[in-house]
């Protein structure tokens, strides 16, 4: 394993993800906190330690290929190093006592799992409360971005899952949609459910860990596929990916007014509905081998799209 590569691919993600942390800096100046000197000195850390590890292992620049094992302890460390130096915001703005705290923090939002260690979420400044959201953007997005700065190295070439089989398998395999694990752990759900059996916390915890892991998966090679797009299908990809959105949002209209929806029901209901293309289209086009190169940029665009329309589409639904 080549570990001045590893190191040198890593200390450029570094270099780059230190300039992100610029962004919260400007949420601050504008609101005028006073957590600027913070996210400066933090951008500042991290974007010196990619240089300084670039500049040692230049030498690994001449090569030109990253072998698998190498490319996946890469993605490890790249997010690793990224929820470390994120932490480092919530360690010198004191928003957290104990370091332990900080640290879970930042894996939290760049893991985007959504758990929280603070109590008085709103009497944080505003670019404390920025930079937590900004952070679950990035653990969602950027897998895809680093995805496509490493995969081209590597040498490696609901109705998702009815309808939307049939139409990939030609409808020649009807019974193709029997062989997805998903319709046998819906099954196995539906009866866990009915018999409100409890499952044992050990057991729950890791299906649940596993099913963390898929995302960043799927999310990985999606980055792959994008790394091969061609710019003449850009324009087809905004426009199909923002068809799916705006399509998406009236039918959930449509369906709130049939089933005459009210409340949070409608809400979700609406929003669901109005969210971009899934990431499963692009491993169920990657299975059939159905153009998935396409749709994994369909996906990206409607992605980039969504993030002018959900707040739009909130901003509606507090009005609803």
């Amino acid at each position: 394993m080549n570990f001045r590569l590893i190191f040198y691919v890593v200390g450029n993600f570094l270099k780059y993800f230190g300039f992100l942390m610029l962004i919260p800096a400007v949420i601050s100046l504008i609101h005028g906190d006073n957590e600027l000197f913070a996210f400066i000195l933090t951008s500042f850390a991290t974007t010196t330690t990619g240089y300084i590890l670039e500049i040692i292992t230049k030498k690994a620049a001449v090569l030109k290929e990253i072998k698998r094992q190498e490319g996946f302890l890469i993605a490890a460390l790249c997010w690793v190093l990224a929820c470390l130096f994120g932490s480092l915001p919530y360690l010198l703005l004191s928003v957290f006592s104990h370091p332990v705290d900080a640290i879970f923090e930042s894996f939290s939002g760049f893991t985007t799992t959504g758990a929280t260690v603070l109590s008085e979420i709103e009497s944080l400044p505003h670019g404390i409360l920025f930079y937590r959201s900004f952070t679950q953007w990035l653990g969602g997005m950027g897998i895809i971005i680093l995805a496509i700065a490493i995969l081209p190295r590597l040498s490696v070439g609901g109705m998702h899952y009815t309808l939307g089989i049939l139409i990939l398998s030609s409808y020649k395999k009807p019974l193709e949609v029997f062989r997805l694990p998903l319709i046998y752990a819906t099954i196995i759900g539906l009866v866990i459910s009915a018999v409100e059996y409890e499952i044992p916390i050990t057991i729950g915890r890791s299906i649940e860990l596993l099913g963390d892991i898929s995302i960043p998966a799927m999310m990985f090679a999606l980055g792959y596929k994008l790394s091969e797009l061609k710019l003449t299908k850009i324009w087809l990809s905004f426009l199909f990916g923002s068809m799916r959105i705006f399509l998406g949002f009236f039918l959930g209209i449509f369906f709130v007014r049939l089933f005459r929806l009210e409340g949070i029901s409608a809400m979700v209901m609406i929003l669901q509905s109005s969210m971009p293309p899934a990431v499963f289209n692009f491993v169920l086009a990657e299975k059939y081998k159905k153009d998935s190169e396409t749709v994994a940029s369909i996906i990206m665009a409607g992605t980039i799209v969504s993030l002018i329309t959900i707040p739009l589409i909130l901003t509606y639904l507090l009005d609803f």
